[in-house]
């Protein structure tokens, strides 16, 4: 989705990873003004064709990176990546993988194998889960200024796992815990988004 007002010659970018079952088109109604927005849907979600898996997943954020970086009317040294639920996990590795500018994580899990762990203690989480989007294990080499946006009633993932991450971010940090959402409704308050084009648009998260 290309910025609608007229902009410089280069303008920033927004790539959005949405969480587990999640079509990401109603993203554009939330567009930040002057920029440049690619929503993803993931693997057999939306139109996407194929199968979902975590090493798809991950290669298809380093060719949707390198895809738009290039592109005409782009400046590739301001793409921002956003990540909610599942889709932190993406956001992560790619801030790890490629120069970006700015990562916005909304409830981020510090691994999904923990996650699990929690959830079914009785059950050997490690050996039966094949998608591990183990954030934490690299979160210490992701150095972009990051935006954590936790809801103040998440039962899918506690607070606890998403500070564990932020602990672990090697980058600038900056947490806001978003008043009366959840885990499944925090993407549609406005206060996220507000909070999201505060972000996009400040200096230090440009010149970081």
């Amino acid at each position: 989705m290309r910025p609608v007002r007229t902009c410089p010659i280069r303008c920033p970018v927004l790539i959005y990873f949405g969480g587990r079952s999640e079509e990401v088109s109603w993203v554009s109604e939330h567009a930040v003004p002057g920029v440049h927005t690619l929503l993803v849907n993931y693997r057999g979600y939306g139109d996407s064709d194929g199968k979902p898996s975590e090493s798809k997943l991950l290669a298809d954020a380093l060719e949707l990176y390198d895809w738009i970086s290039g592109q005409a009317g782009v400046d590739p040294d301001r793409i921002t990546v956003i990540g909610r639920s599942l889709g932190t996990g993406i956001a992560t590795y790619l801030a790890t993988q490629r120069p970006v500018s700015a990562v916005v994580l909304i409830t981020p899990y510090d691994s999904i194998v923990e996650i699990a762990r929690r959830r079914f203690p009785y059950c050997a989480a490690r050996l039966l889960l094949k998608h591990r989007f183990d954030s934490i294990r690299i979160a210490a080499a992701a150095r972009p200024p990051v935006l954590g946006l936790l809801a103040d009633q998440d039962e899918v993932v506690p607070k606890h796992h998403a500070l564990r991450l932020f602990d672990a971010w090697a980058g600038p940090r900056q947490i806001i815990t978003i008043s009366s959402t959840n885990h499944c409704d925090i993407q549609l308050h406005p206060a996220t988004w507000q909070a999201i084009r505060d972000f996009v648009c400040s200096p230090a998260s440009v010149d970081a």
